[in-house]
């Protein structure tokens, strides 16, 4: 049976020309999707977490007509609901088979969709993950059977009853980081399997430093480091959480150092979750990552 999909997506103060080249992909990519009897019909839902809203209705008619025959549903928050919580009231209203959770900083592949749909016809698949270009994410994968340790936020597609069984994104503990990985070990351990798909491809803008490197605000810098502190502590790894908080303490920069201080201000407030019972059969902590790493 085709799949029905919601296309959604999250904006931060993002720039049109960069809106843009996340829309021109849409068309191509479900016209093949329905070419290969994948797909039966998908919409767009667009969330604005900026400071005023970056789409107007000049802007809105211009990208209806780029995804000519796609519904685009553009909803302005107000407010910085971030990642999480910016998916999650988007999803809240979806009827769909499938979330298709994009970041608006991409440009997907004709095909893409495609293959991600092909995969997740498996009812055992909660989750199945795009391949990131032109840097590719490094965690391992089964390369037969596609199964990792969790997917990337950037490009995924959920099974919309599996998100709403897990609950979604879980933006009170993670914030902005490492809700992708929280997302992912909550599904499998609901039972159902995180795929990786390397045919589906998506370019991903990231900001490259002129030495290859990634650049990284104190912004990014502050969440991953909180995001780890509460990885460690919601999947029962608490000597992982103080080698973490151990090298904040010892080495860390400024950001860093706010992240241990705000965990440990919820910890004094009781206000951090219970470590989840077998989280051990899912977490993976390897190497100050959270999965193996095949470069």
């Amino acid at each position: 049976m085709p799949a029905t999909v919601q296309i959604q997506t999250v904006l931060y103060n993002n720039a049109i020309g960069e809106i843009w080249r996340f829309m021109q992909a849409i068309r191509p990519m479900v016209d093949h999707a329905r070419s290969e009897g994948l797909l039966e019909s998908a919409h767009v839902v667009v969330g604005d977490c900026s400071n005023a809203p970056r789409l107007v209705d000049a802007d809105l008619a211009d990208l209806g007509r780029c995804i000519e025959g796609i519904e685009l549903d553009y909803r302005f928050f107000g407010a910085n609901l971030m990642f999480g919580r910016g998916h999650n009231t988007l999803a809240a209203s979806a009827t769909d088979e499938h979330l298709l959770v994009i970041n608006p900083d991409t440009h997907a592949a004709p095909a893409m969709l495609s293959h991600l749909l092909h995969t997740a016809a498996d009812p055992a698949i909660g989750i199945a993950e795009a391949r990131q270009i032109p840097l590719e994410h490094p965690k391992s994968y089964d390369p037969w059977a596609g199964d990792t340790s969790w997917a990337s936020g950037c490009c995924v597609l959920i099974r919309e009853r599996v998100f709403r069984q897990v609950g979604g994104f879980d933006p009170e503990n993670f914030p902005l980081y490492c809700e992708d990985v929280d997302l992912s070990w909550r599904v499998r351990l609901a039972g159902f399997r995180v795929v990786y798909v390397p045919k589906a491809t998506i370019f991903h803008d990231k900001r490259i430093s002129s030495g290859g490197s990634i650049v990284v605000s104190d912004n990014e810098r502050y969440h991953s480091a909180f995001g780890g502190l509460m990885l460690a502590h919601r999947y029962g790894r608490p000597d992982i959480h103080r080698q973490i908080a151990d090298w904040i303490a010892r080495h860390g920069e400024e950001p860093q150092r706010r992240a241990l201080a705000e965990f440990k201000r919820r910890q004094s407030e009781r206000t951090v979750p219970d470590p989840l019972p077998g989280a051990e059969r899912v977490a993976e902590f390897v190497n100050g990552e959270y999965a193996r790493h095949r470069f």
